[in-house]
């Protein structure tokens, strides 16, 4: 005799949400997981602030001010156990997109950019106790869609900065359906 599982509407809804944000992350091919910090508490609003500044200066950094290209990136805010955030995202590798700045120190890049933000962003190195984890290749991206949705729930700390979704193109949205 089987037993028929049933879900509460709260549940439904948060199997739901799971499954739309795991399509999302699922419907582009990143190359790279990137953790930002910051030093102190932030609100999502700021931080979404500050992810919008950082993709500007990476804009800058990797194609030049008069290029019309953008990175592209999935930026998730999540607040730790200590309520703190920071902030994961899945970007494409750009020097694949460029000729010209195709040798550029990306690890370094990113960390000047994000520290340039604002004086809310903290050392990526400082964050990681002198690591290199806050910078990864993607090897398993299903798998990494599992993480970054593994605590969204109706009430989650976990915010998907659609706002600051890119697509190639400077000015364009990055066309998402959700």
């Amino acid at each position: 005799m089987s037993k028929e599982i049933t879900y509460t509407d709260v549940e439904k809804i948060q199997l739901k949400l799971k499954e739309q944000s795991r399509q999302m992350l699922a419907d582009r091919k990143y190359d790279l997981f990137i953790t930002l910090t910051f030093k102190r508490d932030t609100t999502e609003e700021a931080a979404s602030a500050d992810i919008t500044r950082f993709i500007k200066l990476m804009n800058t950094a990797c194609f030049g001010r008069r290029s019309k290209k953008s990175i592209v990136v999935a930026p998730v805010i999540e607040r730790h156990w200590s309520d703190s955030a920071h902030v994961h995202i899945l970007m494409q590798d750009p020097r694949k997109r460029t000729a010209t700045r195709s040798t550029i120190d990306l690890k370094q890049t990113i960390r000047e950019s994000w520290n340039r933000v604002s004086s809310r962003t903290g050392d990526v190195y400082m964050s990681s106790g002198g690591t290199e984890q806050w910078f990864k290749t993607i090897h398993d991206q299903d798998g990494l869609s599992y993480y970054l949705t593994k605590q969204i729930r109706p009430d989650s700390k976990i915010v998907h900065d659609y706002n600051n979704y890119t697509s190639d193109r400077r000015g364009q949205t990055a066309n998402l359906a959700y």
